[in-house]
């Protein structure tokens, strides 16, 4: 079987719950380079996280423990789609540039610096400050815990975890290091279901999972996984949005994938960042555009046909565009597809596929004239040109749709 062959084979395995077999379909995949190498990568990392979670049920920390690892080797520290393809495409997007005139992050990262030079003292002095103003704020009551913990002051560490968890109950990494105090405490049950709280709100964390089994283990009891990774965490969407604004070929390169039957995770994770992406920038025909693409794979028709017609309201003489929104019209509302399709050709758009879609349109229409012009057009811009051909070869009947 070719790369591709495998890759949807693969992945059909694996949402079919086949992870021993789909592991080893995946692995040679997973050695390839290109991007089929790094999403064969990505859907190995998912079977053994998989395989970990069914071993922890089965009672097997060890071999759970085992598979996580291997999991994390391949995936880094996140095991859903949105943080892997952030860590491996957006590293470059600092989210924190977006909120550099905010008092409360500047002193967060000033303090961070602090600690990080070995200024504890001073670090813990500029948290406090910036509390002051901001008394609710998770991210500072963190920090500050962090800076005590550095120091073994876990008692005070706990106390500012504790603050944090209650301005932020859905913080992860606050009940994650809380749990980290109770275990230096030798408090192993409480550090348990800290860390397991954690893990129930972030399970697409490799590395909590990993802590919760280790905790699982200083505790002397059994410990259930989630099975799933969890929905798309808001700061990785606003990466890879900040990715498809200045790299738009980014989303030309995942549509290039095969069909398979990891699409739905795919693309419903592209188009949540295309939303995102056009929440701030609904004028950007182009990524409208890119968006009615992302919904068409989705099997979304309207949601891809609303995008279209919103991107050739802004750009007339948009082809593509046009041609995407006849394309989806054609069955369903063939006099609105020729339309579109018609302005497609006047607009440049001397195709082979726009004449011969035009000409299915017509077809649905009963304009057989009109039909057999248009493909006979397309089959002299591109002689092989299946639809085209096939189309000119049935009966006059069959041409006009049954009419």
């Amino acid at each position: 079987m070719s790369v591709v062959e495998d890759y949807i084979r693969g992945t059909d395995l694996l949402v079919r719950g086949s992870y021993i077999e789909a592991e080893r379909v995946l692995a040679p995949i997973a050695r390839g380079g290109g991007l089929v190498g790094r999403f064969g990568r990505y859907y190995l990392g998912r079977c053994l996280r998989a395989q970990g979670v069914a071993a922890a049920a089965a009672g097997a920390p060890a071999e759970a423990a085992a598979a996580v690892r291997r999991a994390a080797e391949l995936l880094g520290g996140r095991a859903d789609l949105a943080g892997y393809l952030a860590a491996l495409y957006a590293r470059h997007v600092d989210s924190a540039h977006e909120r550099a005139a905010d008092e409360e992050e500047q002193a967060r990262l000033r303090a961070i610096a602090q600690g990080r030079q070995g200024r504890a003292m001073e670090a813990l002095s500029t948290l406090r400050t910036a509390l002051c103003a901001h008394p609710q704020s998770a991210p500072l009551h963190l920090a500050a815990g962090m800076v005590l913990a550095a120091q073994d002051r876990f008692d005070e560490a706990a106390g500012q975890f504790q603050l944090a968890t209650q301005c932020d109950c859905a913080c992860a990494e606050a009940y994650r290091r809380l749990g980290h105090c109770r275990a230096a405490e030798g408090r192993f049950d409480e550090a348990l279901g800290l860390i397991r709280r954690a893990l129930s709100i972030d399970p697409g964390d490799l590395t909590l999972i990993r802590e919760t089994l280790t905790a699982a283990r200083a505790a002397g009891a059994a410990v259930v996984l989630p099975a799933e990774v969890g929905a798309p965490r808001e700061e990785d969407l606003r990466r890879l949005a900040a990715l498809v604004l200045g790299e738009t070929d980014f989303v030309q390169a995942l549509l290039a994938l095969p069909a398979a039957a990891a699409d739905g995770e795919i693309f419903g994770v592209l188009a949540l960042v295309m939303d995102l992406v056009l929440a701030h920038h609904d004028d950007y025909a182009d990524m409208h555009y890119r968006a009615a693409l992302v919904q068409r794979r989705l099997g979304r028709r309207e949601a891809a046909l609303a995008h279209a017609e919103r991107a050739v309201a802004l750009n007339d003489g948009y082809v593509q565009a046009r041609f995407l929104a006849g394309s989806l019209l054609v069955d369903c509302d063939p006099r609105a597809a020729a339309e579109h399709l018609r302005r497609a050709v006047s607009a440049g758009g001397d195709w082979a596929d726009v004449h011969a879609t035009l000409g299915a349109a017509y077809q649905r229409l009963g304009q057989s004239q009109d039909a057999r012009r248009e493909m006979a057009r397309s089959l002299q811009i591109n002689s092989n040109y299946t639809p085209a051909a096939e189309a000119m070869a049935r009966p006059a009947g069959d041409r006009n749709g049954g009419r």
